[in-house]
C-alpha cells in the first residue's frame, strides 16, 4: 500500500528497515525527521502506523 511517513531522526533504524523492505518512492529531510513516500506491505504499514501522515 502507498503511504507517506515522517520518521524522527532518532528512529533512523526504521528508515533503514523501510529502505530494505519497502519500495521507497521519495525521501525528504525535514526539521522533524525523514519523510518517506513509499509502497509497503500491510504488515509494515501497521508496524509503523504511528508515523503515517497520509495514505
Amino acid at each position: 500500500m502507498k503511504c507517506e511517513m515522517l520518521i524522527p531522526y532518532h528512529e533512523g533504524q526504521h528508515v533503514s528497515y523501510l529502505n530494505e523492505h519497502a519500495h521507497v518512492l521519495a525521501t525528504e529531510y525535514e526539521e522533524q525527521g525523514t519523510k518517506l513516500v513509499l509502497e509497503c506491505k500491510q504488515s509494515d504499514y501497521q508496524k509503523f502506523a504511528q508515523y503515517v501522515l497520509q495514505s
